[in-house]
């Protein structure tokens, strides 16, 4: 590892919550391949939990072969006929596409299973999905989402948002308000309802002390962020380990009602 190489570490912990009986979230924490991510299923008993535990699986599973052999031709993979020397390190953006190419092809199979399934349109399984995928030699990352899952970025003692909800409430806000407010539990988008999901992805730099948070809405909707803020901070000072700040940010959800299944992961740049 080269001197100017950031270090990782990760944590993760999930819960049911108060009220659920069944834990549809699923995630991933992979340090090999710097990445984590998030995914809150839903289509009732079973299949959000299958939904979710389908895409984080996928999504790793296609991230690391596609990394095995970057140099592979781009035709050979994403049908792109243009060019059939180009290989992934002549695309614009390799990074972007590889990410893109992952939540692709966990929505395909998804939905594959749902029609396997005979999952009727309005009750088809599907799943939120965001994450982070760090590149620590290059001080970058790519933060990729679907739904209404989030990740945070906790930098020089600020917390902000790096996602925006793919929700019916985050389409109120953004139009102006105008009307009722609808509920804030109705997503737009999803991994597994559609043949062409909408995909966020954008690269976003690095820096030592940051601390990325992923987490399904079961935390957000519940912990206001400036007390999100000051539980990630007590491990900025050395406090509390990586891991008991998981477990303190998911008990504090629980505190206040977890009303949701709640998963949270982290990781910080050391």
């Amino acid at each position: 590892m080269s001197s100017s190489q950031l270090k990782i570490k990760m944590a993760s912990w999930t819960d049911v919550g108060r009220l659920r009986k069944i834990n549809e979230d699923s995630f991933c924490v992979d340090e090999q391949l710097c990445l984590m991510l998030v995914a809150d299923g839903m289509g009732g008993h079973e299949a959000g939990e299958l939904a979710s535990s389908f895409a984080a699986t996928i999504f790793r599973q296609q991230l690391f072969a596609c990394l095995e052999d970057c140099k592979q031709h781009v035709s050979d993979v994403i049908g792109d006929d243009d060019d059939q020397d180009k290989t992934w390190l002549d695309l614009p953006n390799p990074l972007l596409a590889l990410v893109e190419l992952a939540a692709i092809r966990a929505n395909r199979e998804i939905l594959r299973e749902n029609k396997a399934g005979g999952y009727k349109a309005r009750q088809r399984m599907g799943t939120t999905l965001v994450g982070v995928w760090l590149q620590p030699e290059l001080h970058e990352s790519v933060i990729f989402n679907i739904g209404d899952s989030r990740v945070y970025l906790w930098r020089d003692t600020r917390l902000q948002a790096l996602t925006k909800d793919h929700s019916l409430y985050q389409q109120w806000l953004d139009y102006g308000r105008i009307g009722p407010a609808p509920s804030t539990n109705i997503i737009m988008n999803a991994v597994g309802v559609s043949d062409k999901p909408k995909i966020d992805l954008k690269r976003h730099g690095l820096k030592k002390g940051d601390i990325f948070l992923a987490c399904s809405d079961g935390l957000n909707s519940m912990v206001p962020d400036h007390e999100i803020s000051e539980l990630i901070s007590e491990y900025a000072k050395g406090q509390k380990t990586l891991d008991q700040t998981s477990r303190d940010l998911v008990a504090r959800a629980n505190e206040y009602g977890g009303e949701d299944n709640i998963t949270v992961t982290l990781t910080a740049c050391g």
